[in-house]
């Protein structure tokens, strides 16, 4: 009977042990920020395909942003479908999601709104990164909209400072100075209606104000070039004239 009740006791012993170790495997949590009286924690999961090594927020328009090294000190990647939670500083303000990837895959998801108790998965899908978010009182939403707009911007300053780069280049291969010559004028045409064809986005890059100046610049010399050959044309033909006179006259006399 005694050696049933010992092992019931370990067995009890065990168990309660278990327990603990399980407890306290429950309470072990990934923080990353500082939990403040004016921090809000959101959970943050990594819902893309592969390990975070880098996680943090800011606001890119406003030009700041926290970041923490993952891979770092004794910190480690945050892997796939692993959860963190993310203390912001922010006002309760929307923020920006920085997110640097195993393979060194940068994302900037934009507007993600914060509120307490609020949870956040990152998902990546159809060449741009958004957050899919849940709220304390269980509402759900998407900054997938955003991410578009922001990829769409983006994708258009791209295109326009190609465009304003192009007619830089233009610009900067018209000639100055004595090198500038009327033989400079289709290019220097070229220039110019390649400048009128920017929209006036495109217009107001200050690489497109440096082009203008320089057009400008060939402009004011190919006349200055017109006006100098203009000159000595009429020159030659006033001392031809002259000189037309003057044998005109000895033949008279």
């Amino acid at each position: 009977m005694k050696k049933y009740r010992s092992i019931a006791l370990l067995i009890s012993v065990l168990a309660i042990c278990l327990g603990l170790i399980a407890c306290a495997a429950s309470d072990t949590r990934r923080e990353l920020g500082f939990n403040t009286d004016v921090a809000t924690e959101v959970i943050v999961a990594n819902g893309l395909d592969q390990e975070i090594t880098t996680l943090g927020y800011g606001n890119l328009e406003e030009g700041w942003s926290v970041e923490f090294d993952l891979q770092e000190g004794d910190q480690a990647p945050l892997a796939v479908d692993e959860e963190c939670h993310l203390f912001m500083e922010n006002d309760g303000k929307p923020v920006d999601i920085l997110v640097t990837c195993a393979d060194g895959t940068a994302y900037e998801i934009p507007s993600v709104p914060v509120q307490a108790g609020m949870s956040v998965r990152l998902v990546a899908a159809d060449g741009i990164a958004y957050a899919e978010y849940t709220d304390a009182d269980g509402n759900t939403g998407s900054t997938k909209d955003a991410a578009l707009e922001r990829k769409a911007k983006l994708e258009k300053e791209e295109a326009d400072m190609a465009a304003a780069d192009a007619v830089l280049e233009l610009a900067s291969a018209l000639p100055e100075g004595d090198a500038l010559t009327l033989d400079a004028e289709g290019a220097i045409v070229a220039a110019r209606k390649a400048y009128d064809e920017l929209t006036e986005d495109q217009k107001h890059l200050i690489v497109s104000e440096a082009a203008l100046q320089m057009i400008e610049a060939a402009e004011q010399g190919l006349q200055a070039a017109k006006d100098a050959e203009a000159a000595r044309i009429a020159a030659e033909e006033a001392a031809a004239e002259e000189t037309y006179y003057e044998e005109d006259y000895s033949y008279d006399d």
